[in-house]
């Protein structure tokens, strides 16, 4: 079950940078569809602010990943 909880948590952060791809796709005007816009205009405070969403879901979800597995493995205690 442990690995699940990784990899499940993980998967989560890969949907939001997967939004980039299926706008492509649908033609839908989203996040996804603003970051490539702003890579091609080169609007550097919108492609950081892009990045540190991204880079946030991504450590929000590490840290989502290691609370879960500390409730579910009793080995492991916070204390």
């Amino acid at each position: 079950m442990l690995p699940g909880i990784s990899i499940f948590v993980f998967q989560l952060a890969a949907l939001l940078g997967g939004t980039v791809f299926a706008e492509m796709i649908f033609s839908i005007p989203g996040m996804g569809l603003l970051f490539l816009t702003s890579l091609e205009v080169v609007d550097q405070s919108m492609i950081a602010a892009m990045v540190m969403l991204y880079s946030g879901t991504t450590i929000f979800g590490s840290c989502l990943s290691d609370f879960l597995i500390a409730m579910v493995d009793p080995r492991i205690r916070l204390n």
